[in-house]
């Protein structure tokens, strides 16, 4: 599974969770569950959480009966998760640079997760917003590249490179 599919997953686990509180219906939980385990339907996350996909499109699309309060939990799930994701970049980006010995001075091009960071709605202004706080004054670019790979490559690199007194 790709990273954004696992992000789906843990948001249709919050839905059940949602039910089990009494806060959305079973039977809405398990269709909300259905769309994010379809393996088609790409960002919908994002769409949702931005808003780029409206409850009546959301239920026309997908042959639902959503009430403004269950699309409104399930955004509100959607915008948390891909800010988790976004966090988990920063937080991972920013622990390889401090084991690495990156000392804030050099500009460091990182490659990252393509579709997450890419076309996740606020996970790389999120990302950055992490990194910022735990490596103040850094001169990191993450950039749409390949997968958490590009963060192995820049601890290789980094800590190979010869050190300046």
């Amino acid at each position: 599974r790709t990273g954004g599919q696992r992000i789906k997953l843990r948001v249709a686990a919050a839905m059940h969770v949602f039910a089990d509180m009494g806060k959305i219906k079973g039977i809405t939980a398990d269709k909300m569950s259905e769309i994010l385990h379809h393996q088609q339907n790409g960002p919908i996350l994002s769409r949702i959480a931005s808003g780029e996909l409206p409850l009546q499109a959301l239920n026309y699309e997908y042959n639902a009966l959503f009430s403004q309060e269950d699309y409104r939990i399930l955004r509100l799930a959607s915008i948390k998760a891909l800010e988790q994701a976004g966090q988990v970049i920063g937080v991972i980006t920013s622990s390889v640079a401090t084991m690495a010995g990156y000392d804030g001075k050099s500009r460091v091009h990182v490659p990252t997760e393509g579709s997450v960071i890419k076309d996740g709605y606020g996970v790389r202004d999120q990302a950055e917003e992490t990194l910022s706080l735990l490596v103040p004054n850094h001169k990191i670019q993450l950039h749409d590249a390949s997968d958490l790979r590009g963060v192995a490559t820049f601890a290789m690199i980094q800590t190979n490179s010869p050190k300046e007194d």
